[in-house]
């Protein structure tokens, strides 16, 4: 764990992980995540919560977030990602899925879009994640944590939508006949 994070977990504001994509969203289920959820959010709910009720909806979008990112990091650490392991090793590709990449790819994407989504609420919530006037350290550490973790999250969505993805369908396609799954076929 980085210093960084430890000092996350123990109260510091205005720390961060390090930048990188898929570490990123490990990061914040693990440390600033949860610093948000566990201490920014509720204190600010409990100072400001009475005066501005969109609060409680911000806190429950970012546990939703949360908790979302944390499946979708176990379903590429457990079945995408070692799958794609595998494409670029050709030799050990013997047997596998009988359906394409494409599938379990389809799915992060789809989570992908979750994201964005509750990305662009927890802006709408916070006015662009602007502080009120004469807002307290607490609330600007909040926003601005929220705001780090929207910028981040959408690096780690490009690097895997437009670069990541696309190199694995391509390898896919590179496979023998023999070795590809075949691409499962939809009734209109």
């Amino acid at each position: 764990m980085s210093q960084r994070a430890r000092r996350n977990r123990s109260g510091r504001v205005g720390c961060r992980p390090i930048r990188s994509a898929v570490p990123l969203l490990a990061a914040f289920a693990a440390g600033t995540g949860a610093f948000v959820l566990q201490v920014l959010i509720p204190r600010v709910l409990a100072a400001h919560g009475t005066k501005d009720p969109r609060l409680a909806e911000l806190a429950a979008v970012v546990r939703t977030f949360e908790e979302d990112m944390q499946d979708h990091m176990v379903r590429e650490e457990r079945v995408l990602f070692p799958w794609l392991r595998r494409l670029e090793r050709k030799s050990e590709i013997h047997s596998g899925p009988p359906w394409s990449v494409r599938r379990p790819i389809s799915c992060m994407v789809h989570d992908h879009d979750d994201a964005g989504a509750a990305l662009a609420r927890m802006r709408s919530l916070t006015d662009n994640f602007t502080p009120p006037p004469k807002a307290c350290t607490t609330y600007r550490s909040m926003l601005r944590t929220l705001q780090e973790l929207e910028q981040d999250t959408h690096v780690h969505v490009h690097k895997e939508n437009e670069i990541l993805f696309p190199a694995g369908i391509r390898a896919e396609n590179l496979l023998p006949a023999r070795a590809r799954p075949q691409t499962e076929q939809r009734s209109t």
